[in-house]
């Protein structure tokens, strides 16, 4: 039954009225572009086109077209939805997305790539040599600097500060001067910087000093040379200089600036002296001498004063004690107050330890056995434990034996170290670190003259080589009073020194002298706070002096 009962014509009216406007409808809100969420687009879409195809029917239709409502809804959806709907993802997505992805990916990752990723960077500002590594510069005060990357645009920072002047001369060579500090520190670091925040820090702090300058004196004396000692002889405050010699000890006291000693003795109580030792014996206050005079050991007592006077003699009756005493040691091996004496034999396997009295003379009381005969030793704390160890060098083995020293006169197992070509050893702390430095000479190439210190166990260690193989001898001594230990050796043209800072050398320095010495001590002769140097001349027949001046300003 039609909905539209019982009133035909009223009917068919509405029908009409229906048919136009339902259509309609349905068309209108199936079109894309009229939604609400895009009302932008309406103006591109073909939304107007269905009104007008929905108007145009019920003037052209026929009244007799009157059907259900079914016939007449159903064809509204099936022409809107198959005819409107597609355009919309044809028009938005291939329209807008492919200009997006065409304009960001071509166009902006090249620019980025060049810049960001250069093919050739910079290269790297790199410091590999400064000269001279002491301050304070060559003879105009400059340094110079070797190494690679250096441009124009290079900066040299010392303690913070721009340097007053940097001449580039190459990619790899540069030449600066200090800033003008109130107060230059004597350890400066330093630092570069370049293009591009390319920077550098040297690998070692810029090591300044006020010039170290020493006048050298040679001395000749008749008869043969063999060892020489320093110690406060007299009270003085000053180093005083006692050499054994095959005549007897030549002491030198009071040296001045220009070389005159106030006082020169030749002590002849022993006649052929070979090895000598200096220590305060008995407690005053003044150092004396332990001389190993053939085969006995006598004393010369130091006076206030005065030049030393003869002491007690000690008659060395060890029974396998063989040949004369080469090498003399002072330390308080049991800790009682009071310096013991280790004695190296000219012949034997085995050291000698004697207890010493506090009033001059000393007993037998152990030995060390070696296996082998030895070339050097030294007696001193090389393991930083307080007490005093002993250390041999064996040429003929190449190597070197620490003994850890024990309680009393005994001594621990030795500990080996494989060195080669030992010629001489020294013990020293090291104030700066507390690590004591042990220092070797060697004529084995790979040693020369090089320090050492004790790890845990008493293996040797080398922090680094003062100088190049070849030479034999090597000391220890802070050069120039900045509380670190330095290093030295004799060198062909005189001495060398290895300024050093903590554990490890900052720059070279030299004192020429005419010839290379031997056996070289260092101690303030002359009272200014500046370490001097004495050492004997190769052919024994005289000894060479180097005084420091009074230092100048930088």
């Amino acid at each position: 039954m039609s909905p539209f009962l019982p009133n035909p014509p009223c009917n068919r009216r509405r029908q009409r009225v229906l048919s136009t406007l339902v259509p309609a409808l349905v068309a209108l809100l199936l079109v894309p572009g009229c939604r609400d969420e895009e009302p932008e687009d309406t103006s591109r879409t073909s939304g107007p086109a269905p009104v007008t195809e929905v108007s145009t029917p019920p003037t052209e239709s026929p009244p007799e077209a009157s059907t259900a409502p079914s016939t007449e809804l159903s064809p509204a959806p099936s022409t809107a939805a198959p005819t409107e709907l597609p355009p919309e993802p044809s028009s938005a997505v291939p329209t807008e997305l492919p200009p997006a992805s065409s304009t960001a990916a071509p166009t902006e990752p090249p620019p980025a790539s060049s810049t960001a990723a250069p093919t050739e960077p910079p290269p790297e500002i790199t410091v590999t040599d400064i000269e001279p590594d002491c301050g304070p510069g060559d003879v105009t005060g400059a340094f110079r600097l070797r190494g690679s990357g250096f441009d124009e645009s290079l900066e040299v920072l010392v303690a913070g500060m721009p340097a007053s002047e940097v001449t580039l001369e190459s990619a790899t060579r540069a030449v600066f001067r200090l800033p003008e500090l109130d107060d230059l520190p004597r350890f400066v670091d330093m630092s570069l910087r370049g293009s591009d925040a390319r920077s550098a820090e040297l690998p070692d702090a810029l090591y300044l000093h006020r010039p170290l300058r020493h006048d050298v004196f040679t001395r000749t004396a008749a008869g043969e040379h063999r060892a020489l000692a320093v110690g406060d002889l007299d009270g003085s405050g000053r180093a005083s200089i006692a050499v054994a010699t095959d005549q007897g000890v030549r002491i030198l006291r009071g040296l001045a600036p220009d070389g005159s000693a106030a006082s020169e003795l030749l002590e002849t109580t022993c006649a052929n002296a070979y090895s000598i030792a200096a220590g305060d014996l008995d407690g005053d206050g003044i150092d004396d001498l332990v001389i190993g005079c053939g085969t006995t050991l006598q004393v010369l007592w130091g006076r206030e004063d005065a030049d030393p006077e003869p002491g007690p003699v000690t008659p060395i009756t060890a029974p396998d004690f063989q040949g004369v005493a080469v090498a003399l040691h002072l330390a308080d091996l049991n800790g009682n107050g009071d310096l013991d004496l280790v004695a190296q034999p000219q012949f034997g396997t085995a050291l000698h330890t004697f207890a010493g009295s506090g009033e001059g003379t000393f007993s037998p009381v152990g030995t060390i056995p070696t296996g082998a005969g030895f070339d050097a030793s030294a007696v001193g704390d090389a393991t930083g434990n307080g007490r005093a160890d002993l250390v041999v060098g064996f040429f003929d083995l190449a190597e070197v034996r620490l003994y850890p020293g024990g309680t009393g006169y005994t001594w621990e197992d030795p500990v080996h170290t494989g060195i080669g070509g030992i010629q001489t050893l020294q013990i020293a702390p090291n104030p700066a670190t507390d690590t004591p430095w042990i220092a070797i000479g060697s004529n084995d190439s790979t040693v020369g003259a090089s320090v050492y210190t004790a790890d845990a166990d008493g293996t040797l260690v080398r922090l680094f080589q003062a100088t190049a193989g070849g030479l034999t001898d090597a000391f220890l001594v802070d050069v120039d009073g900045d509380g670190h230990l330095d290093a030295g050796a004799g060198s062909g043209g005189g001495l060398l020194l290895r300024l050093g800072r903590d554990d490890r050398p900052v720059c070279t320095t030299r004192i020429p002298m005419p010839f290379e010495p031997v056996g070289v001590v260092a101690a303030d002769f002359t009272g200014d706070g500046v370490q001097d140097f004495v050492g004997l001349n190769p052919n024994q027949r005289g000894w060479i002096i180097a005084l420091s001046q009074p230092p100048t300003s930088p």
